[in-house]
C-alpha cells in the first residue's frame, strides 16, 4: 500500500510538466454488467490524467466479488500509460504497476497478487464532456506473472485472458494549471 501511495506521489506532480493541453477523465467500465451471465462481479473505476495531447497517466481500481463458490473479494489498484500517437482517439495503454489484494474467509494463503494487463482501445467524446473509451484488455500477455494468474483462476474463478471493456464517464479540463500559463510562456 505504501508503495502505490509513493508511485503516485511522485507521478501526480509530473503531470502538468510540458503539457499544452492537461485533461482529467473518470469512468466507470460498463461492462459490470457480465455479472449477468458469470459467476463474478466486478466493479471498475478508472482515472486518467492527460498530460499531453500522446501521453496520459490511468489509475484503474476494481473491486471484484465471487459471487457463487467461495466466499472471496478483490481490490485491484495500478498505474498505467497511455499512449495516444494519433489525434483521431487511438490509444495503447501499459501497465507500469497493478497489484490485488484477496480477503474474504475463503482467502487463499497468498492474499496479495501482482498482475499486469495491457490494452487497446480508442476514446470518443459523446458530448462535452461525456466520455466513452471501448478497449481490448490482455491481462498478463507475456506470461510473467502465471503463479499470480493461476490464483486469481483458483479464488475468484476464471478471469478471461482477453476481455472488452467499456467506459463510460467524464472528461474535463485539468484543474491543475498549465505549464506555458503559470510561467507566463
Amino acid at each position: 500500500m505504501r508503495g502505490v501511495l509513493l508511485c503516485c506521489a511522485l507521478v501526480l506532480p509530473l503531470v502538468p510538466l510540458g503539457a499544452a493541453r492537461s485533461t482529467f477523465a473518470l469512468g466507470l467500465d460498463a461492462m459490470a454488467v457480465r455479472a449477468l451471465w458469470t459467476p463474478e462481479l466486478c466493479l471498475r473505476l478508472e482515472a486518467v490524467a492527460g498530460c499531453s495531447g500522446q501521453f496520459a497517466f490511468r489509475f484503474p481500481l476494481s473491486f471484484s466479488y465471487r459471487l457463487t463458490g467461495a466466499e472471496v473479494s478483490a481490490l485491484e489498484w495500478g498505474l498505467m500509460v497511455d499512449y495516444r500517437p494519433f489525434s483521431s482517439g487511438f490509444f495503447l495503454s501499459l501497465g507500469m504497476f497493478q497489484s490485488a489484494y484477496l480477503f474474504g474467509p475463503d482467502k487463499p494463503q497468498e492474499d496479495h497478487l501482482y498482475l499486469h494487463e495491457v490494452a487497446v482501445g480508442w476514446t470518443f467524446h459523446a458530448a462535452r464532456f461525456c466520455l466513452v473509451e471501448p478497449k481490448i484488455v490482455m491481462f498478463d500477455p507475456t506470461g510473467v506473472f502465471a503463479s499470480e494468474s493461476a490464483i486469481w483462476r483458483q479464488t475468484m474463478g476464471n478471469r478471461p485472458d482477453v476481455r472488452i471493456s467499456l467506459l463510460v464517464g467524464l472528461a474535463f479540463p485539468a484543474p491543475w494549471p498549465v505549464w506555458e500559463e503559470r510561467n507566463g510562456d
